[in-house]
């Protein structure tokens, strides 16, 4: 039985990210600079 890294890295890539946008989702009126920040970081 083979396995698929590239499947399991882009999980967990899947998983961070939603993680990372209920985050940001959350603390969206408590810190525009943040906000600021990822889309610098995105840009």
């Amino acid at each position: 039985m083979m396995r698929n890294p590239v499947r399991h890295v882009l999980i967990v890539q899947l998983l961070l990210y939603s993680v990372f946008v209920r985050q940001l989702i959350f603390n969206r009126r408590r810190s525009k600079e943040f906000q600021e920040l990822i889309d610098n970081f995105l840009s």
